[in-house]
């Protein structure tokens, strides 16, 4: 965090931002609010002399990056040199005052930081946007449990839950079969007992267990009434992803992984299969994908608009005629799908 920093905005960067207004759409709304921002400051005084900011620092917007005197690395006259001039300019200023403050160039840049470091510049990355250090610390939304005695009532409780019934709390025995690791509301849970587990939703507020889909290989498709080739999920987060996704008590779900981890598909069947036509409760089922184009803006390529968006449809698209067509091939079978688009039941 910044705090009570001195904070230099070499002038190159304000004019860097007024380019990128003129890039894809998201990047150009965060360089308008990044320049409103600093405008906001400039009422109050001088970026010459400093502006206060409210956490008691002093922002600065420096043009003092022209100086080639100072670059004598045979380093060529571009933005990011300039600004590597600025930072050059101020730590001699700190060193003439033989002052104590450190000056540390904050960037994105890869190539930026490599270069301030050759110079005899501190510099870092700028990790506001990194909640975490490594995906293993972010939260998974999954927990372990563990029921110690295996003749008991919690034996019993656990018995209905893998026989998909609902069990209370305390016929699990309490919360303390977590170990006194932190649990939420709608927390996915393993509950083990031996090496054998059962999975479960925890409902806090009703003080339940719900239970989870169970996955494609513990299910006999000899004996059970549904059709091979149904989608099912074939892993515990497949299997916990789409029991979220039908809890209509649960209003936002949010879910990362990397492709192919079958989010798309769970979340496209989940949301099928509670529509009304399927004896759900919901009328309509809608989805967005964000546009960021890797090239060009949409609009500068060929094609009407339908063709246009044909790219990032065609993944939404093709998990949806595999939830639809119950897995199997929709060679001749598109004209429900057709349907069901052309009535806006999906959007």
């Amino acid at each position: 965090m910044l705090f009570d920093n001195i904070i230099v905005i070499p002038i190159t960067v304000v004019e860097e931002l007024d380019n990128l207004k003129k890039i894809n759409a998201q990047v150009a709304v965060n360089a308008r609010l990044f320049s409103r921002a600093i405008d906001e400051y400039r009422s109050a005084g001088s970026f010459v002399d400093g502006v206060k900011t409210k956490n008691d620092g002093m922002l600065f917007v420096d043009c003092n990056g022209f100086d080639r005197n100072v670059l004598d690395h045979g380093l060529r006259d571009i933005a990011d040199n300039r600004i590597l001039m600025v930072a050059m300019n101020w730590q001699a200023k700190e060193n003439k005052k033989k002052s104590r403050k450190r000056v540390i160039l904050l960037s994105k840049d890869v190539n930026l930081r490599i270069k301030a470091n050759a110079l005899g510049i501190e510099a870092n990355d700028w990790n506001k946007d990194k909640l975490v250090s490594n995906v293993g610390d972010m939260y998974s939304g999954v927990i372990n449990a563990r029921v110690d005695d295996p003749t008991g009532e919690n034996y019993e409780a656990w018995r209905k839950l893998s026989a998909h019934e609902g069990v209370t709390v305390e016929q699990m025995g309490g919360l303390g079969i977590f170990r006194d690791q932190p649990i939420y509301p709608n927390m996915c849970c393993r509950i083990f007992i031996g090496d054998k587990y059962c999975r479960a939703i925890y409902k806090a507020g009703a003080g339940l267990f719900l239970p989870v889909p169970k996955v494609h290989k513990e299910i006999n498709l000899a004996q059970d009434t549904r059709k091979v080739k149904e989608v099912l999920p074939i892993n515990d987060e497949q299997a916990f992803l789409l029991a979220l996704v039908a809890d209509p008590t649960i209003k936002i779900l949010t879910v990362s992984g990397i492709a192919g981890t079958g989010k798309t598909l769970m979340l496209m069947k989940g949301g099928f299969d509670g529509l009304e036509l399927n004896g759900g409760n919901y009328k309509r089922m809608l989805v967005w994908r964000p546009m960021e184009p890797l090239g060009r803006e949409m609009g500068f390529l060929p094609g009407t608009v339908e063709e246009k968006f044909s790219p990032f449809v065609k993944p939404m698209m093709h998990n949806l005629s595999l939830v639809v067509h119950k897995g199997e091939k929709a060679d001749q079978k598109n004209d429900y799908l057709d349907d069901l688009l052309d009535t806006a039941v999906l959007k």
